[in-house]
C-alpha cells in the first residue's frame, strides 16, 4: 500500500501472508484465489472476514499504514501546540 503526503514524501508499506495454492477448491468466503490460496489445513474461503484481516497482507500492511499515520498526527499537533505555545509568549 503506498501514499504520497501533500508534502511530497512518499510511504509505502508491504506485508505478506504465507500459503499455499492447492489444488481443489474450498469455502464460499471470498473470490478470485481465496478458495485455493491454503494457509494451514484452510483455504483463504474458509476464514471469516475478521480472521481474514488479521492474517492478510492488506490487513498487516493497512495497520502499519495506519500506525504511521498516527505517527505524524501526533507529530504535528505536538509542532502546532509548539507554535500556539511560542506565539503567546513571544517566541521564548
Amino acid at each position: 500500500i503506498h501514499f504520497v503526503l501533500a508534502d511530497g514524501r512518499e510511504y509505502a508499506f508491504h506485508a505478506d501472508c504465507p500459503g499455499v495454492i492447492g489444488y481443489e477448491t474450498r469455502g464460499q468466503n471470498g473470490f478470485g484465489y481465496d478458495p485455493i490460496f491454503y494457509i494451514g489445513e484452510r483455504s483463504f474461503a474458509e476464514y471469516s472476514d475478521e480472521e481474514k484481516d488479521r492474517i492478510s497482507h492488506r490487513g498487516k500492511a493497512l495497520r502499519q499504514m495506519a500506525e504511521t499515520i498516527s505517527l505524524r498526527v501526533v507529530q504535528v499537533l505536538r509542532k502546532i501546540k509548539k507554535m500556539d505555545r511560542n506565539s503567546r509568549t513571544g517566541g521564548m
